[in-house]
């Protein structure tokens, strides 16, 4: 096309006229090469940008699926094309070269789940754009980001997606499949894995970071319950009447008593498990005399592993020696359930007085 052409373009105003416009001047741009098309391209943008607001959407939609993967490809006329309709936008998203992290993520925050379907298709992904996707996107944009092996995922990106998979199997999968899962988004997962998962994870055996949080699983759903506790008294008296309604195990709340040093918490508990008095159990808690306590927590179901975690909150209080605390894991060890039940039988009056 010579410049008489291109003059009688540029005189005609109407939307055709303007649409036949840019595909003339993009000719010329992609025509160009080398040093040329980075000479030509800021006037390239600059012109397209002026008229853009009246090009028809098909004129658009052809624009950025010819000029996206340029790489020379204006940035300002990228960036406008990325916000646009997704039909328009999809190709940009998914190829274009010179759009910045920072770009992707606006678009991310701003604009549609399509939209961040398609940033989540892209070759490469950085992992302050897979956050964003991973903060805002639904399922469709979270199964994407995590399908893309070219999707970097940091520790922040993976919280929000396994904070949604707690009930949600498919995006579940989806994260196992992930080579790059880190240890922190292993451990928030498994305390929700379904069972079906599970058994796959550890019949193909080749995934070591789940693996190993499998076997930690028990301290990871400690971990959950720590979280949701917090300070407040309610959940505090929710999770010793799931203890005694025997929906929760009583380990796990020992677990969660003792790192958080609450005795009375702990106390309590125990307390309403074997039925006897809160204060006698507040009483003898930290008391250096431990048969009562050994007593309690055998007839309350306390785990030797869980009764060690006892054990250690006692030292601190009473500044137990190592030959102390190993006497005292020897004690519990050498106490059977059917002797602690018929101690508990003795001692209740005592405990009750």
């Amino acid at each position: 096309m010579d410049l008489a052409q291109l003059n009688d373009l540029a005189r005609d105003s109407s939307k055709d006229g303007r649409d036949a416009l840019v595909s003339a001047l993009t000719d010329l741009f992609l025509a160009s090469g080398g040093e040329e098309s980075e000479r030509v391209s800021e006037l390239y943008g600059d012109i397209v940008c002026h008229v853009f607001d009246q090009l028809q959407t098909e004129a658009r939609r052809s624009l950025a699926d010819r000029v996206s993967s340029h790489p020379e490809a204006p940035p300002d006329l990228m960036r406008r094309l990325a916000h646009d309709v997704i039909e328009v936008a999809r190709p940009v998203l998914q190829r274009a070269v010179v759009l910045t992290a920072d770009d992707l993520v606006e678009v991310a925050e701003q604009q549609s789940q399509a939209h961040l379907c398609a940033i989540a298709e892209r070759d490469r992904v950085e992992p302050e754009v897979s956050k964003a996707v991973a903060k805002r996107g639904q399922m469709e944009a979270l199964l994407t980001i995590l399908k893309n092996s070219g999707a970097a995922i940091d520790d922040e990106g993976f919280k929000h997606i396994t904070n949604r998979a707690r009930k949600v199997p498919r995006l579940q999968e989806a994260l196992l499949e992930r080579d790059d899962l880190t240890k922190a988004a292993a451990d928030a997962l498994v305390p929700f894995l379904t069972r079906e998962l599970e058994r796959r994870v550890r019949e193909l055996g080749d995934n070591e970071v789940i693996l190993k949080a499998l076997d930690e699983r028990p301290r990871h759903k400690v971990n959950v319950h720590l979280h949701d506790l917090g300070d407040k008294p309610s959940k505090v008296q929710l999770l010793i009447e799931s203890v005694v309604a025997g929906k929760t195990k009583i380990d796990e709340a020992v677990e969660i008593f003792t790192s958080r040093d609450r005795p009375i918490d702990l106390g309590t508990m125990i307390a309403k498990v074997v039925d006897v008095p809160e204060n006698s159990v507040l009483r003898i808690i930290f008391r250096e005399e431990d048969a009562p306590l050994v007593i309690l927590c055998r007839a309350a179901g306390v785990s030797d592993k869980a009764y060690e975690k006892i054990i250690a909150m006692r030292a601190k209080r009473l500044k137990m020696t190592s030959s102390a605390i190993s006497d005292a894991l020897q004690r519990y060890r050498s106490m059977t359930p059917e002797l602690a039940a018929r101690s508990l039988e003795t001692i209740k009056p005592k405990l009750a007085s």
